[in-house]
């Protein structure tokens, strides 16, 4: 956990959740305004874990109405996935409702 204060603004917390656990999100997440979910698209077996740790986030009760930005990193390295295909594996454009 770090907390990072800029003037004026308040404190954010950060948690590295990893990514080879499942984690109960709203122990973490409680209260939040926000989360900022990142995954490696040069990783392309994080990606397929990735699928099922973002729906349970999405689906998890603690955070319902609290915005999730999902962020791709390391889309620039070969054989990483590309904005479309990590649209497609995690799907985000589907209707939330059938999420």
């Amino acid at each position: 956990v770090t907390g990072v204060q800029t003037c004026a603004l308040p404190i954010f917390n950060i948690y590295d959740m990893g990514g080879d656990q499942e984690y109960q999100w709203g122990f973490y997440c409680r209260s939040s305004n926000f989360v900022i979910y990142m995954v490696d698209s040069s990783d392309q077996e994080a990606v397929e874990r990735s699928e099922s740790q973002l729906d349970s986030l999405i689906k998890d009760e603690e955070l319902k109405g609290v915005p999730i930005l999902v962020v791709a990193n390391k889309e620039d390295l070969p054989g990483a996935y590309k904005k479309n295909e990590i649209e497609a594996r995690l799907r985000l454009k589907e209707d939330e409702s059938d999420r």
